[in-house]
């Protein structure tokens, strides 16, 4: 691989290292893992001798992929110590910070989202909008918003690792 093209995937995974270990931790939870899939998914990149079409989305792909198998691997053995039980749930300070860190997930995720997505997300989820006041406030008709809403829940629960077609319905 020439020199160019090593600085360019290295400049390429600096763009896209927090969306890529927010994707890791949706999936995993636990930031370690995330970290070690994330290291993992941009070692092959910068060794791949491969040409690659979509960096971006070879990246992405790739780090779901990676946090996927991992998942499932480690689901096969069951612990109970990771289950807390409801009081200690309600009473765990550590929940309500693993809930914050989840909702700045969410977050880093939307301000990832295309300007016109992103715009609609926060009218509507963000601030409370209706989907008129929304519309209105962006000199769009309904039809366009609720579809730029809809595209936007799809683009997040891609970033997020989801497989299914809409997140937030």
């Amino acid at each position: 691989m020439a020199e160019k093209e090593f600085r360019e995937r290295c400049r390429m995974i600096a763009n896209h290292y927090n969306g890529l270990m927010c994707q890791a931790y949706y999936i995993l939870h636990d930031r370690p893992k995330a970290e070690d899939i994330v290291q993992e998914a941009c070692e092959l990149f910068l060794t791949s001798k491969n040409a690659i079409e979509n960096p971006a989305a070879w990246l992405f792909t790739t780090v779901r992929n990676l946090a996927c198998a991992l998942k499932k691997s480690d689901s096969r053995t069951i612990s109970l110590e990771g289950i807390p039980n409801l009081e200690s749930k309600l009473l765990n300070p550590l929940d309500n910070l693993l809930d914050k860190e989840n909702k700045e997930l969410v977050r880093k995720a939307v301000l990832m989202l295309p300007d016109e997505y992103r715009n609609a997300v926060m009218l509507f989820y963000f601030d409370g909008r209706s989907t008129e006041e929304a519309a209105n406030l962006l000199k769009i008709n309904k039809m366009t918003f609720l579809s730029r809403l809809y595209r936007a829940r799809k683009y997040l629960y891609g970033l997020l690792g989801g497989n299914r077609r809409d997140a937030l319905d």
